[in-house]
């Protein structure tokens, strides 16, 4: 059986008029109540992530601020610790600490070596980057830039229980210990230093 190509009508009769016949409303494709137009999605905000390299608020001064990413582990140290380098402080936010790391991550295992006589160390500290801890401390150089300085040690968690709000500084320890200086808008990082075997 072919389906009618009429379409169906309802009438609504009254006795003081005609019938009035009006085109009945197609069938759904589909049972089931109908369905609502499609709304718009939500326009996407702004990320809260911060668009500089100044801190973002929960990095108050006297606040460390922890940070765990999947290749690195470490804490963002206040603006007001008790630091001497640069002629200014603040303290990294997390896209400058990101861009420390990708400059680190690049460049360490061309990056001279001060002690020279600890260069032969840098091979073991590059295969084993992400087992080290980090503390990032931020300064303003004498032309101008913002520096993010990265101490790295890696020892047992115990050993170093309050490394999460005090500076981790030994003596010896060799290349368990090194620190780098990175220029995170110039988008260089340099001045690898290991600390000697004792």
């Amino acid at each position: 059986m072919r389906a009618s190509a009429l379409a169906s009508v309802v009438c609504t009769f009254s006795m003081l008029s005609a019938p009035a016949c009006e085109p009945a409303p197609a069938p759904s494709s589909r049972s089931g109540p109908a369905s609502s137009p499609a709304s718009t999605p939500p326009k996407p905000t702004a990320s809260a992530s911060p668009k500089s390299t100044t801190s973002p608020p929960t990095n108050r001064p006297g606040a460390p601020q922890v940070i765990t990413e999947k290749d690195y582990t470490g804490v963002i140290l206040p603006f007001d610790y008790p630091w001497s380098r640069g002629k200014k402080r603040w303290a990294p936010g997390t896209v400058a600490v990101a861009e420390a790391e990708y400059c680190i991550a690049r460049e360490l295992s061309k990056m001279e070596v001060s002690p020279a006589d600890q260069a032969a160390k840098l091979p073991l500290i590059v295969k084993e980057l992400k087992a080290y801890r980090r503390q990032y401390l931020g300064f303003t150089d004498e032309q101008g830039r913002d520096m993010v300085w990265v101490n790295f040690f890696r020892a047992p968690e115990d050993q170093h229980a309050d490394w999460k709000t005090s500076l981790v500084t030994v003596k010896g320890g060799g290349h368990g210990y090194f620190n780098v200086t990175a220029d995170v808008a110039g988008g260089t990082c340099g001045e690898l230093r290991i600390n000697s075997p004792r």
